[in-house]
């Protein structure tokens, strides 16, 4: 009884009491140790390949890699970390409300989500992943563009070419948004990925795809190794 009310004493205070570990002790504290820096195992690996892929896909392709649904950033970091890899420089644009997710609509249906705000991250997170994951402070000064509010009013007021869309965006109104705002602006040749297309949590994402691209001849492909993520090529 004594140990539950200190450690709730030390969490009002704002600190956490966890068990040491002693084979984390050893790593030394500087190295590359950050909490904001993604995890790697078996499925984000795979993610990882399929954003190189799709980077390698776009090499020649001309115009600006475009995110709806920033999150925390880590699609941010991969996507410059791999055009740098591939040898092409490019400018992130990342949109998000940065206040969480809006109310879902009834096409959602039921969906792992908390409500309104849920999920919410400020711009400054990202901005922390970037500089943790290694990014030169030049390119994040210089290439990376963060939008923060709602979809319908950040989306129009983007005017450049894109050669990668990721939509990243969880929800019927904000997939179908994103895509009759920005498919007009990729560049043929240029690609589309989807996070959540064919998954069963989100329902209302596969809802607004194939609504999108059901009068279209270009349709949503799954990636060779990473299965369950899918894109289109614009023709």
């Amino acid at each position: 009884m004594l140990k539950k009310i200190m450690k709730q004493t030390f969490h009002r205070l704002g600190y956490n009491i966890t068990r040491r570990d002693p084979l984390e002790e050893s790593i030394p504290a500087d190295y590359n140790h950050s909490p904001f820096l993604p995890r790697v195992y078996r499925g984000a690996l795979h993610r990882m390949l399929y954003f190189k892929d799709m980077v390698e896909r776009v090499r020649d392709v001309e115009g600006d890699i475009v995110e709806c649904g920033v999150s925390i950033g880590h699609g941010a970091l991969m996507f410059q970390l791999l055009s740098e890899y591939v040898g092409v420089e490019r400018t992130y644009h990342g949109f998000d409300s940065f206040e969480g997710f809006p109310a879902p609509v009834d096409k959602d249906e039921k969906t792992p989500i908390t409500g309104k705000g849920f999920w919410a991250n400020p711009p400054e997170t990202v901005l922390r992943v970037l500089k943790d994951g290694r990014l030169p402070e030049d390119v994040i000064q210089n290439r990376i563009r963060l939008y923060k509010g709602w979809f319908d009013n950040t989306l129009p007021n983007y005017e450049g070419k894109i050669a990668l869309l990721h939509l990243d965006c969880d929800l019927y109104e904000s997939y179908k948004l994103a895509l009759e705002t920005l498919y007009s602006k990729v560049t043929p040749g240029g690609v589309v990925m989807f996070d959540e297309y064919g998954d069963n949590r989100w329902p209302g994402a596969t809802k607004a795809i194939d609504e999108f691209f059901r009068d279209k001849s270009e349709k949503p492909q799954s990636h060779a190794k990473c299965t369950w993520k899918y894109f289109v090529v614009r023709p």
